[in-house]
């Protein structure tokens, strides 16, 4: 849950102080600092949100949306969302098993917004190894019955975005079944359009889509803590300028930026409402992104992040914010989900997927979440992998501290 306490941001924002960070050599891993970007065009306008056209869809839409996973139950931050003028928001069959998806549904009936809000949500997405044991007419089958059910319970004609949901290779992209089913659902209007979502491997995910021409919208994790890996950067213009619509997800880096309460007098404290504006605004100076999906679970969280589709100008406070070296040395912390971990550990283990777990337990306090990231890791390669290691030796280019995060991952779980 996104909270404040002594002034510090929802998620214990800094947790060591500048003397504290040198002495662990991360300041000095700070190279340069991610860009701040131009100004972006479009800014406020007589108190209407900055708009964006999604890719090829010609669908306008405001540059901040509501991401819904988080919401739980509480149909009361949906319907508040829509008052405040969000009008795209993103859901899933695996969040709360339909449960939010029909949530959304009855709102939007009830507020008779069905034909005035794009929604995105996903398909969930067998393992490559059972998807090989099907015939492509099966696969296709799968998808369309998902697809289906997913429409009538959000009570739409049709669905406007369906995505295949964590997408982790580009390898994927091209199974003759999913896109079989994909291009079926379009056809019969059970969608609009159609993409993926993806948290893992995104640079090869995204030049894919854009090599395939199958996609029309991109789901994809994005944010500050990425701002130097040009790769991903890169793949995301080049599958801008072939015209598929990108949305950004994991905008405001909700992971612990941590490794110990350690306080010092000397450190810089940022409280929630500069921090989180800054990074979403950092994500949206991308002008390759039509709008992201921040997770919101009250109305303070709601109102902060729409305010910044109101204008993208950077505070001062936000820009020293944005400039702090303590701050991106912090964010190093923040998984970027490449994967390269996984080469690190002699018993392969899925550590990716576990750190998602960890983020979903441990900072959104999304058990269910938690439960699903961990039942999709193979057989083995999961924190029972560990238990022949007295240590862990894994480790990050990035400099996330694996074994801490799987440690206290464990310790969510006992």
């Amino acid at each position: 849950m996104k909270k404040e306490t002594r002034g510090l941001t929802r998620r214990e924002f800094v947790g060591h102080s500048t003397r504290g960070l040198a002495s662990l050599g991360l300041l000095g891993a700070v190279s340069r600092l991610p860009a701040l970007g131009a100004a972006a065009s479009g800014i406020l306008q007589n108190g209407r949100p900055v708009t964006r056209v999604l890719g090829k869809t010609n669908i306008h839409l405001p540059i901040v949306s509501l991401g819904a996973m988080n919401a739980g139950r509480n149909d009361m931050i949906i319907r508040r969302a829509l008052d405040l003028g969000m009008r795209h928001v993103d859901t899933a069959f695996n969040y709360g098993l339909g449960r939010n998806e029909e949530m959304i549904g009855t709102v939007l009936n009830d507020m008779n917004f069905s034909d005035k809000v794009a929604v995105a949500t996903k398909v969930p997405l067998l393992p490559k190894t059972v998807i090989r044991q099907m015939d492509q007419a099966q696969v296709a089958a799968y998808v369309l019955r998902h697809a289906e059910g997913s429409r009538k319970r959000l009570r739409k004609d049709s669905i406007d975005f369906l995505y295949l949901h964590d997408v982790q290779s580009g390898d994927y992209m091209n199974m003759p079944g999913l896109l079989q089913g994909l291009e079926t659902v379009r056809k019969q209007g059970i969608a609009r359009f159609v993409g993926f979502s993806t948290h893992t491997n995104m640079a090869e995910c995204l030049r894919q889509a854009a090599a395939d021409g199958s996609y029309d919208v991109v789901l994809t994790a994005f944010n500050y803590a990425m701002g130097e890996n040009s790769d991903l950067i890169a793949a995301m213009k080049g599958a801008a300028a072939a015209g598929i619509g990108l949305i950004a997800m994991k905008t405001q880096c909700k992971q612990p930026w941590y490794s110990s309460s350690d306080e010092k007098p000397e450190r810089r404290e940022y409280a929630a409402k500069i921090s989180h504006p800054a990074l979403l605004k950092w994500v949206l100076h991308h002008d390759f992104i039509t709008t992201a999906v921040p997770g919101c679970q009250n109305f303070d969280e709601l109102e902060q992040d729409f305010g910044v589709a109101l204008n993208l100008d950077y505070t001062e406070e936000e820009k020293t914010f944005l400039k702090d070296r303590v701050v991106a040395a912090a964010l190093r912390a923040v998984c970027q989900q490449c994967g390269a971990c996984v080469a690190t550990c002699p018993q392969r283990v899925d550590i990716p997927s576990l750190i998602r777990a960890h983020m979903y337990v441990g900072s959104y306090g999304n058990a269910e979440q938690a439960g699903q990231a961990l039942r999709g890791i193979p057989r083995g390669r999961g924190l029972e992998g560990c238990s022949s290691c007295a240590d862990c030796v894994a480790s990050c280019r990035f400099r996330v501290p694996v074994g801490q995060r799987l440690a206290e991952l464990r310790g969510f779980l006992a």
